[in-house]
């Protein structure tokens, strides 16, 4: 699968962006460019109503669950999505005890939760399993017009 020096890197690439998403929970204000892109992306996706910074612990938290459980094995992926959890539930209380800038807000832990469950759920083997079923429901279905 990977070398070892491959692994190494898909891993730091991991812990990047780990540490970007714990500096950005702690910065005062988002950047304006990430707050821009954010919201040219919530156009596109017709998301005008989810409010940003909840779309920005999403975005953050399904790219990192993504990237872990596409580049880990299997058996670690609930180990991995419970981390990022316990993570999220972390800079959330610190950012309510530490700071002055920040505040702790439930549905930002709402969608740290979402991005997690969404991104290990399109990783799951049962979705694998659901588009093989329907792989071989079309098959079936092809080969029933042939026969009439």
């Amino acid at each position: 699968m990977f070398t070892t020096r491959q692994k190494w890197m898909v891993f730091g690439v991991g812990i990047l962006g780990i540490g970007a998403v714990v500096l950005l929970s702690f910065m005062p204000e988002i950047p304006a460019l990430l707050n821009a892109v954010t919201q040219d992306f919530k156009k596109t996706l017709f998301l005008r109503k989810v409010p940003g910074d909840a779309f920005c612990h999403f975005l953050a938290y399904f790219s990192l669950m993504l990237w872990f459980t596409l580049n880990f094995p299997r058996r670690y992926h609930s180990r991995i999505g419970l981390s990022f959890l316990l993570m999220g539930a972390t800079i959330e209380l610190c950012q309510k005890w530490f700071t002055t800038c920040r505040t702790c807000e439930t549905h930002d832990f709402f969608a740290n939760f979402t991005g997690i469950v969404l991104a290990w759920f399109l990783t799951g083997p049962w979705i694998a399993a659901f588009f093989r079923q329907i792989a071989l429901l079309f098959k079936r279905r092809l080969s029933y017009s042939r026969i009439s």
